[in-house]
């Protein structure tokens, strides 16, 4: 069975808005989970290079690199998140280890 052309953009519409809808849910910082999709959103900003090069002297490893970064930007584009939205949330380890404890 053939979609017509309106169809198949009326679903895509469609899929979107339950996807942002989802995204919303699980990454909603002002939630009853804030505090957890904040620690998620953390980690993920460490872990997929948001505020670091992913250059290295590896291109498999870059590649690696980027590809996580990509995952961190999808998120943020379907959340509206900027930069600064994510910067200034700590992860879990953070509540746990004090930076004077590395001087």
């Amino acid at each position: 069975m053939m979609l017509g052309k309106w169809r198949m953009r009326e679903l895509d519409r469609k899929i979107r808005a339950a996807r942002k809808q989802s995204f919303d849910v699980v990454f909603d910082l002002n939630g009853p989970n804030g505090v957890h999709a904040g620690r998620v959103l953390a980690y993920l900003r460490e872990f997929c290079h948001a505020n670091t090069t992913t250059a290295t002297g590896d291109m498999y490893d870059m590649a690696v690199r980027e590809g996580r970064r990509q995952v961190l930007l999808q998120i943020m584009s379907i959340r509206n998140f900027q930069p600064e939205d994510i910067n200034p949330l700590t992860e879990v380890h953070d509540e746990f280890i004090r930076p004077d404890e590395f001087k």
